[in-house]
């Protein structure tokens, strides 16, 4: 796995000599990164919703009206 900037001492920081099209591909890559993971946590979220929405028409066509912990 490539290092990000993070994991980079400062003394490499403040060294560093990758030329302007290597960081530009190191940009590209980690906007790509965050899209996608921005991506997989709106899936998940809406999922958990669906499954509690269920979950909850479930409970009122019992006719008890209970609402299910969500977790």
């Amino acid at each position: 796995m490539p290092k990000t900037r993070r994991d980079l001492p400062v003394e490499e920081k403040a060294a560093d000599t990758r030329s302007r099209e290597e960081q530009l591909r190191e940009l590209v890559y980690l906007r790509m990164e965050a899209a996608y993971l921005k991506k997989l946590d709106a899936l998940s979220r809406g999922k958990n919703q669906t499954a509690q929405k269920k979950n909850t028409q479930i409970v009122k066509g019992c006719g008890l009206g209970i609402r299910l912990p969500h977790y």
